[in-house]
Formats: C-alpha cells, sequence, structure tokens
C-alpha cells in the first residue's frame, strides 16, 4: 500500500553522518523550493534495518531487470539525486568535527582585565573547513573586575567556536577604567577543553587562522599554532610559548609576560577608538603572513621604547595583581623593530627619536635617570666630586636644571652646592691647608653660573671641607685676628676694602 505524507525531516535512526547529509539536503531544498518535502512511503516494501538499508525489496520505481541498469556501477546515482554523498569537496560530516552538547565554557577576558557586566558570546561555526558561523550563539556575563566569565549549556554542530567580550577594560597603561566599549575575540577548538581565556593574542591571531583554513587548507590546530607562532615573531619575543587561550596577563610564567607585554605595546598612550583601530590594522597587516606596514610597527616601538614601564607596573600592582616581568618582552619589541638589537661601545650613548639609550653587554637598552644626566653632564666621578653644571638636555630629568656631582650621582644642586662650586672652580678644593681662608669671587664669568644663580662680589669662606658665604665677623676676624679677652681694647687699622 502506498500513502503520502509531509514530514519536515527524514532521520536514519542507525547512521548520523547519513541522516545529517540528508538534513543539509532537505535544509537546501527548504531554502530554495519548498518548505515541506513530499515522499513516498511504501509500506512493508522499504525496510529500515539495524545495519543499514535493505535493497532486497524494490521499490516501485526499481531498475532491476533493466538492460541499463547501473547497480554496481561504482558510478551509481541510486538514491536522492541531490545528495553530494562521496562528492570530496563535501565539508559536511568531516571525521575530524565533533559536535558539543551542554558543555560550559569558562574562562578570563582581557585587554587589561574586562570589568563587570562586559557581555561574552559563543557563536557556532559550522566545521573545521569552512569556520562559518550559523546563527547560533550562547550567552555569558563577566563576573568580576578581573575579567571571569562562564557561559552554561553551549550545544554546537562542530566543536569550533569563536567567543566574543564586548565591554569596559581595567587600561594597564594609565590604570584606570576605560571610557568606551572595545570588542575581542578567540577563534577555538573546544572538543578537549572547558577553558578559554580571550584576549590580545586571540584576537589579533584569528584574521590570520582563518585565512589559514579557509583558503591554504591547513588543519586547524595546526593554523592555530603557525598562526601563534608568527605573530610572536613580528613582536620580536623569543621563546616557546603555550596556546593564546591558556594565556593570562597576570601569570607568573613567559607566557603571561608575552602577553602582558603585547597588550602595553598595542594599548601605547591612545584612547579606545584609536586602539581599536589600531588592533584592526594589525590584524590585516599579519594575515597574509608578512608585516607589511613598517610604519604601524615603527610607531608602536618608538612609544615602547619611551615609556615609563615602572609606572604601567605600579598601576597593576595597585590592582592587587601579580605583575610578570613583561619589561624584558617590551624591550625585546622595540630592539627588534628599530634594529637596535647589538651594539659594541659599551656604556656609550644613542639618541634615537629623543630617548637616550645606553650600550650594555646584551645590546641598546633604556638608559636610566642617572645615565641620562651621564650623557647630558658628563660622567660624575670622583675627578669632579661637588662640580655644578646646568643641564641642557630636553629630558625631564635635565630640563635647564642646575646639578652638582656628588658621590659619582649628579642631583638637583642647592644654593649652597653652587656657592661650593664656585669657590672650588676659583680657588681651589677647600681642604684642610684652605681651612679658615677668605677669597673674594669677581666678575660674571667666574661668578654667575646662570642668570638666576648669579655671585659676583661674593666673599668666601673655606670651613670643613667647603666653600660658603663668609660672614662679617669672619671677614674680620681673618683680616685683624681673633678678637677676645687677650686684646680686649686693642684697636686696627683694617686694610682690606671691607
Amino acid at each position: 500500500m502506498i500513502q503520502l505524507e509531509w514530514v519536515d525531516l527524514i532521520i536514519h535512526p542507525n547512521n548520523r553522518i547519513f541522516s545529517y547529509r540528508l538534513y543539509h539536503v532537505g535544509v537546501g531544498l527548504m531554502k530554495n523550493t519548498l518548505t515541506k518535502i513530499c515522499i513516498i512511503l511504501v509500506s512493508s516494501m522499504f525496510v529500515w534495518g539495524c545495519g543499514g538499508s535493505d535493497h532486497s525489496n524494490k521499490a516501485p520505481n526499481d531498475n532491476t531487470g533493466n538492460p541499463s541498469d547501473n547497480t554496481g556501477n561504482p558510478n551509481d546515482n541510486t538514491g536522492n539525486p541531490n545528495d553530494n554523498t562521496g562528492n570530496p569537496n563535501d565539508n559536511t560530516g568531516n571525521p575530524t568535527d565533533t559536535g558539543v552538547t551542554n558543555r560550559t565554557v569558562s574562562g578570563v577576558s582581557q585587554k587589561g582585565p574586562f570589568i563587570t557586566g562586559s557581555s561574552v558570546t559563543v557563536q557556532e561555526l559550522d566545521g573545521g573547513e569552512t569556520l562559518r558561523q550559523t546563527g547560533n550563539s550562547f550567552k555569558g556575563k563577566i563576573s568580576n573586575n578581573r575579567g571571569e566569565f562562564s557561559v552554561t549549556s553551549i550545544s554546537l554542530v562542530s566543536q569550533y567556536a569563536l567567543l566574543e567580550v564586548s565591554g569596559y577594560y581595567r587600561n594597564e597603561v594609565t590604570g584606570k577604567n576605560s571610557t568606551s566599549l572595545i570588542v575581542m575575540n578567540a577563534l577555538v577548538d573546544i572538543s578537549d577543553r572547558e577553558n578559554v581565556n580571550i584576549n590580545l593574542l586571540t584576537h589579533l591571531e584569528t584574521d590570520r587562522v582563518m585565512r589559514l583554513v579557509t583558503v591554504d587548507h591547513v588543519e586547524f590546530n595546526q593554523a592555530k599554532r603557525q598562526a601563534r607562532e608568527e605573530l610572536m615573531g613580528d613582536f620580536g619575543f623569543t621563546g616557546d610559548f603555550g596556546e593564546a587561550e591558556d594565556m593570562n596577563i597576570f601569570g607568573d610564567n613567559n607566557d603571561a609576560a608575552a602577553l602582558l607585554a603585547m597588550s602595553v605595546i598595542a594599548q601605547g598612550n591612545l584612547n579606545e577608538s584609536s586602539f581599536t583601530e589600531r588592533i584592526t590594522h594589525i590584524s590585516s597587516d599579519i594575515a597574509d603572513g608578512t608585516v607589511d606596514n613598517d610604519n604601524l610597527w615603527r610607531e608602536m616601538a618608538i612609544w615602547a621604547m619611551s615609556a615609563d614601564l615602572s609606572a604601567i607596573r605600579q598601576n597593576m600592582e595597585n590592582w592587587g595583581e601579580h605583575v610578570p616581568e613583561f619589561e624584558k618582552y617590551i624591550r625585546q619589541f622595540w630592539r627588534s623593530t628599530l634594529d637596535l638589537t647589538s651594539c659594541s661601545n659599551i656604556d656609550g650613548f644613542s639618541e634615537v627619536e629623543g630617548t637616550i639609550l645606553i650600550c650594555r653587554a646584551d645590546g641598546w637598552d633604556r638608559a636610566n635617570p642617572d645615565e641620562i644626566l651621564n650623557y647630558y653632564l658628563g660622567k660624575c666621578d670622583s675627578s669632579n666630586q661637588d662640580e655644578v653644571k646646568r643641564c641642557e638636555g630636553e629630558s625631564e630629568y635635565c630640563a635647564g636644571k642646575m646639578m652638582v656631582c656628588h658621590d659619582t650621582v649628579w642631583s638637583d644642586a642647592s644654593q649652597d652646592d653652587i656657592i661650593n662650586s664656585i669657590g672650588i672652580k676659583n680657588f681651589g678644593q677647600c681642604r684642610e691647608d684652605k681651612q679658615g681662608e677668605i677669597a673674594s669671587c669677581k666678575g660674571k664669568e667666574v661668578c654667575c653660573p646662570s642668570e638666576e644663580f648669579c655671585f659676583d662680589g661674593i666673599t668666601l669662606i673655606c670651613r670643613d671641607g667647603r666653600w660658603r658665604t663668609a660672614q662679617y665677623e669672619e671677614i674680620l676676624s681673618y683680616y685683624l685676628g681673633t678678637c677676645d679677652s687677650g686684646n680686649e681694647g686693642e684697636i686696627k687699622q683694617c686694610e682690606a676694602e671691607y
């Protein structure tokens, strides 16, 4: 007996791959032709067996006995004429794709850390060769200011997903919360993981992974590994690094330090809109596996070279976080990008884009404040102890200040330091053999180290190893001798100008 029936879907009870393919054929028909599929069910003649379909009983349209019967022909198209089973380009049912059912995915979202209330979305992807979004998604929220999240009840047609975080974050460069939203993502295989972190590395590698998988036909996990290694190399970072979605900027290993350095470098001194534009340019630049926008990378390197890393570290420590040694990767980045990885004149100086560098054994490094003053004023050592100089450099540590050399370090000079320096310059060091000596400084060229510090005509006295301004009584005692009970009432004529 033959009957007609409208059904939404035909599912083979014991063959998932067949039914999955038939499902897609059905969906294709529903999209392009009909909203239902009309099929003919043959009672007692078309039997679904536990081991597959039994063709011993033929349907009314069976060609058995027909001289043109194709049964056994390897090109036999018996079955649904739209069935693509066997098509070498068919991605449906890829044996490497595994669905996910009722899964929970947790992790941390960090640029700096995203703050409470930011949203996390898990987007379903259709398979490991196309990575197309199906439109199915699952939502979650950031639960605290450390960026922690959890998304529950996730069921996907494949193990591949695109995680997206959108919200405000704590800026590690300024130490403050962002004033605008940003969006970052992570492209992952969650077949054997329930923890996925979203960070700048997962975000920047996404376009490169997409291209490797969908254009170059590289296997997904291999593409992830290749993209990560290329990106770390683009930033000049050396070493072996783990998977991006396992990294946490507040970890205690090199992975954490490198990720934090990358986040600081990309942030720079930009606001949120400019930062978003920058990371979009980086992603686009490296998508083909090469760095083409040299100006973009140089701009980041110049900022990184001059950044106050101690202040940035303090910002994050004020959040109560453990901060890994990110500074070494900042240095690797600008050295590599600006081609400053080696130098030969140890302790020599160079000025690059307004930043003072010093040559160390392992290459160029940013000079510290003491070294910057040595660059502008000359080395401070025992040969110029107590010397005062005006620092004419543009550095914040210099900027026209009067500096004194004391115990091998230049520091801000006081008025007493300046007067002592004038005495040394004109009359020599105040040593024991000059104790109590009086001397008068005359002439602006020798008594005025700067317009605001001019001591033309000053009278100095050597006391306790330093020259200082002489008091009137000290001057008279110097020229007339001591006045005490032994010469009480004595009168002398003072020949000095005083």
